[in-house]
């Protein structure tokens, strides 16, 4: 499959290391964080990368993914510490990672 026709999901994404490998090597990437100031630095260093255009920059929770349809997303990742700062919600958190991904690898 071609990069650039991969739409990728960055839950937790923070400052963007993820997301701005993920779009440099072609991806179509949302970068999902509830922190503004760690988006405004995405967003900086995604601009510095060259790749700002295949970036989506959304603020919001985890805990709500209910304006994203069922399979939205070729790809989902999400590293640990964002499920972790989830808690005790995390169990539905990793359900809605599941839900908005098209196809699920376990």
């Amino acid at each position: 499959m071609n990069p650039s026709n991969i739409i990728m999901s960055h839950a937790g994404a923070g400052s963007g290391r993820f997301s701005i490998l993920l779009a440099e090597h072609g991806c179509q990437v949302t970068h999902f964080d509830i922190s503004q100031p760690m988006i405004d630095k995405a967003i900086e260093l995604a601009e510095q990368a060259g790749v700002i255009d295949r970036i989506t920059f959304v603020k919001g929770a985890l805990e709500d993914l209910g304006d994203y349809r069922n399979k939205s997303f070729d790809m989902v990742v999400s590293f640990d510490a964002p499920i972790s700062y989830t808690y005790p919600n995390q169990e539905h958190v990793i359900g809605e990672l599941v839900r908005i991904a098209k196809k699920n690898i376990l």
